[in-house]
């Protein structure tokens, strides 16, 4: 009964972190889209530029970076970036068939309690 309960917990924490990752994306502006206050855009876009003025600053410290940037790889060397196309447009269509087995588990762990 104990490992049941904590494969449940697991699969709670797994999801929770998997939905803030999905919020933490969700949350990044949109074009046409901002906040109803025009002081909290304006703050907002001096934190967007402050924030890339910083990255470009330790990027150009930094020896070869490696970034991951959706379905890309980015090389960040002496300022020059190159971009790379690492996952096949194949892979989003298997990880949503192999997302099915996860699918049917979390339906007949957490049963509809409607």
């Amino acid at each position: 009964m104990q490992g049941f309960r904590e494969s449940r917990l697991l699969l709670i924490l797994a999801t929770v972190f998997a939905c803030l990752g999905a919020a933490t994306l969700n949350a990044q502006d949109r074009p046409g889209e901002g906040a109803r206050d025009p002081l909290l855009d304006t703050l907002n876009h001096e934190f967007r530029e402050q924030y890339r003025q910083a990255l470009a600053a330790t990027l150009v410290q930094q020896g070869p970076v490696i970034i991951e940037e959706g379905d890309s790889l980015i090389l960040v060397n002496n300022g020059e970036r190159a971009s790379v196309l690492v996952k096949p447009v194949g892979y989003h269509e298997l990880k949503a068939v192999a997302h099915i087995p996860l699918a049917l588990f979390v339906m007949l762990s957490f049963p509809h309690q409607g």
